[in-house]
C-alpha cells in the first residue's frame, strides 16, 4: 500500500508523518484466520454458542488489528531526530538520533534476511559506520522531498552534510561546478 507523507512546519521543528492504511481484503483474511484459530483451539473445550461468540470476537479483533492505520512520525529539531512508531527492527516505538551524529540523510531500499533481520525501505540517517531508519516506508521521491524540507528548515544541517560524502575524503572531482 502507498504511504502518505504529511509535512508540518513548527517554529523550531519539522514534523514528518508517514501513514499507511492496509487493504480491507487482507483484513478479512486476517479475520478468517483469527476466527479459525479460536475454533480449532476451543472446539473440544467450549459449547458451540460460546465457541461461535469467541470466534466472531477473534475475527473482529483480527480485522480491526490488521486494517488500522499505521503511523510513524519523525520530529526534526536542531538537536535531534526523534521517530515515534514502528520502524524496522527496533520494536520499542521510539528512537532518537542526535543531529550532531548524522553525517547525511539518504533513502535505502528495504531488505530482510538473517544478517539484517528487518531493514525497511525509507529515510535513513547515516551515522559513521552504521545507519538508523528515521522514517520507514517512504518512497525514494518522498525521502528526497523530506530531505529537501529538512535542509530548507535547518540550513546549518545541510552545511554539515555537504562536507561529508559516502566516499569520505577519497573522491576526485573534476571541478566543473567550481566558479572560474
Amino acid at each position: 500500500m502507498a504511504v502518505e507523507l504529511e509535512i508540518i512546519h513548527g517554529r523550531d521543528w519539522l514534523l514528518l508523518k508517514a501513514s499507511r492504511k492496509r487493504s480491507a481484503l487482507k483484513g478479512i483474511l486476517s479475520a478468517a484466520v483469527g476466527a479459525a484459530f479460536f475454533v480449532l483451539i476451543g472446539y473440544r473445550y467450549v459449547d458451540l454458542p460460546v465457541l461461535l461468540l469467541i470466534a466472531v470476537l477473534g475475527g473482529v479483533i483480527g480485522f480491526l488489528q490488521f486494517t488500522r492505520e499505521k503511523v510513524v512520525q519523525l520530529r526534526v529539531g536542531r538537536l535531534d531526530f526523534e521517530t515515534i512508531g514502528y520502524f524496522g527492527d527496533d520494536r520499542r516505538g521510539k528512537r532518537s538520533v542526535s543531529s550532531a551524529d548524522v553525517q547525511w540523510l539518504e533513502y535505502q531500499e528495504g531488505s530482510a534476511g538473517i544478517e539484517n533481520a528487518d531493514h525497511p525501505e525509507g529515510l535513513y540517517a547515516v551515522l559513521g559506520r552504521r545507519s538508523a531508519c528515521v522514517l520507514p516506508g517512504v518512497s525514494p521521491q518522498q525521502a528526497d522531498m523530506a530531505i529537501s524540507e529538512i535542509e530548507r528548515k535547518f540550513p546549518d544541517m545541510a552545511k554539515q552534510w555537504s562536507g561529508r560524502s559516502s566516499f569520505g575524503g577519497h573522491i576526485t572531482t573534476l571541478g566543473l561546478t567550481d566558479p572560474q
